[in-house]
């Protein structure tokens, strides 16, 4: 016999001559036993450990894609180191037969597929008659799902699906167990290889690593109650505990305003400076242009300038480093030193950023106060640019 065969049915006591049970006997028990299981891919005895074994079955092949998802069909289940890559569940108290099954010969199969294959091999390991034999594969082979059926019960959640007018299908939702498996067991890896133990050694010592993965935010889920075995193999290799990734919306953070992407000022609104602005407009168009209208006008400039920091300061109230994402690559230098909070010291450093920036406020000042200046007003010069520089210029350490 073979020596895998041995070692088990050893352990059984089968050959000890106190015990009168032969091995024919218990196989042909065990044969009986097996329609106490079931194999699958997705489990409803992780909905409710109540649920009968019929409510569960064995996924489709769906078509495989690299879309970097672990779902049916894609996934290989490298990881999952079970009889055909499948869960096995139903009474907790038959799982011995599942056991034999499961077992490797020296030939490199499995019980299983012997009994599949109806191997003559297998026969002669157990010693069984030709009637014997065929009728425990027979019986061992009910621990497959039965084609084309499907079953649900009161303990299952359940969704009415309309597919017409009055007309639905009744859907229950199910666990897939093996990827919950095949998930566990990469996370796991993820976590406890040798690479992450290292890493995390370096990084409490200060040390260089080549760096290692981390998995945050994990959920552990409690299956089977106080017997793990009660949902399945899967669920019992896994001590009753299976981990779920965090599937949380993401978090939005309110803005004060938008973070320019290309240029500050094209996130600035005339409409917004629609008052002041006019108030120019109206000084402009004044027949007389005494000391009381032109410090009149500078303070209406000073206003102006003023709204374009505050607007500039809410921008650095965000989380330094913003401008270092490759979204915001083509925001001109200077207004990511200005912009940036990550840049704070450099712009005492510099002054090139500075020079830009002054020039680049008075600008848009310039090309929008035109825009609101009367048809019959005096047209607008590089005295008047050089005029709005200057003002710009007495609110430089707001800029800084």
């Amino acid at each position: 016999m073979d020596k895998t065969l041995v070692d088990f049915f050893t352990k059984k006591d089968l050959f000890k001559p106190e015990n009168k049970s032969s091995v024919s006997e218990w196989i042909l028990k065990a044969a009986i036993r097996a329609n106490q299981l079931v194999m699958a891919t997705h489990s409803g005895k992780y909905i409710h450990t109540s649920a009968c074994k019929e409510a569960s079955c064995i996924a489709l092949s769906r078509p495989q894609a690299p879309d970097g998802y672990l779902r049916t069909g894609n996934c290989d289940v490298r990881y999952v180191d079970t009889l055909e890559k499948l869960d096995c569940l139903g009474n907790a108290a038959a799982l011995d037969v599942y056991t034999f099954l499961s077992l490797v010969l020296e030939d490199g199969h499995t019980v299983f597929h012997h009994v599949q294959q109806r191997s003559r091999i297998l026969q002669q390991e157990l010693r069984l008659s030709d009637a014997e034999y065929q009728t425990a594969c027979a019986g061992f082979m009910k621990i497959m799902p039965e084609a084309g059926y499907a079953t649900t019960q009161d303990v299952m959640k359940q969704v009415y699906f309309p597919v017409g007018k009055d007309e639905y299908h009744l859907l229950s939702i199910l666990t897939p167990s093996v990827l919950v498996s095949e998930m566990n067991k990469r996370i796991s890896k993820i976590r406890f290889s040798d690479q992450a133990k290292e890493g995390r050694e370096a990084k409490k010592n200060n040390e260089i690593h080549e760096g290692y993965d981390e998995v945050f935010d994990l959920t552990e889920m409690g299956y089977g109650g106080s017997n793990s075995q009660n949902a399945g193999v899967l669920n019992n290799r896994a001590g009753g505990v299976s981990l779920l990734l965090p599937s949380f919306p993401p978090v939005l953070h309110a803005r004060a305003v938008r973070l320019p992407r290309r240029n500050f000022f094209n996130s600035l609104y005339v409409r917004d400076f629609a008052d002041d602005f006019k108030a120019l407009r109206d000084i402009i168009a004044a027949p007389d242009r005494n000391v009381e209208v032109r410090t009149r006008r500078d303070e209406i400039f000073g206003v102006i300038v003023d709204k374009i920091i505050q607007k500039s300061l809410a921008i650095r109230s965000y989380e330094g480093g913003w401008t270092k994402e490759e979204y915001y690559a083509q925001l001109p230098e200077y207004q990511k030193i200005w912009l940036d909070s990550l840049y704070a010291e450099e712009r005492y450093t510099s002054e090139d950023w500075l020079e830009r920036l002054i020039d680049e406020i008075g600008r848009w000042i310039f090309k929008a106060l035109e825009s609101f200046r009367p048809d019959s007003g005096i047209p607008l010069n590089d005295d008047d640019f050089l005029h709005i520089k200057s003002v710009v210029r007495d609110s430089e350490g707001g800029l800084l």
